[in-house]
């Protein structure tokens, strides 16, 4: 894992069909669970674009919405206040985008996985980072359970 992971469009390829992979990256994006690095998505299924010029058609897919840290790090966080706070109110409303693409190659689906809308904070560096990179790896290991030979391409 990099630490800019979260920049990059995620392709998993994957044994899988379309439903499967939305129910994937829905639990992975809303299930509660201790995390030390919890964050708190609402997530909305429907067609979703895949490129801002609009030349591909809109795929199925989700997009998540952040809303804030969740588990002990979100009370933490409430406790602290100051910069930390600053920061969490700085990303509420970034976005994470998933995607299916319809065409299968050698019995896999390409899903594809990209932050579509995010805020900065201090130097240009992207406000709760950390927490959105943990949801990202949350995802590819849902679909890892669906299929153990996954194959991930972060570019």
């Amino acid at each position: 894992m990099g630490i800019l992971d979260h920049r990059k469009t995620w392709h998993f390829f994957v044994r899988a069909d379309d439903e499967q992979c939305l129910q994937a990256f829905h639990q992975a994006m809303t299930r509660p669970g201790f995390k030390i690095l919890a964050a708190k998505w609402t997530v909305e299924a429907g067609l979703v674009p895949v490129d801002l010029s609009q030349k591909k058609e809109p795929r199925p897919g989700c997009i998540a919405t952040y809303q804030g840290r969740g588990g002990l790090v979100g009370i933490m966080t409430a406790l602290i206040g100051g910069q930390a706070q600053n920061e969490e109110q700085n990303a509420i409303g970034s976005r994470i985008t998933f995607a299916v693409s319809p065409d299968a190659s050698d019995g896999r689906i390409d899903c594809s996985m990209w932050l579509s809308d995010c805020k900065s904070s201090r130097l240009g560096f992207i406000a709760d980072a950390r927490f959105f990179r943990s949801s990202m790896n949350t995802v590819e290991q849902q679909l890892r359970a669906l299929d153990p030979m996954l194959t991930v391409d972060k570019g």
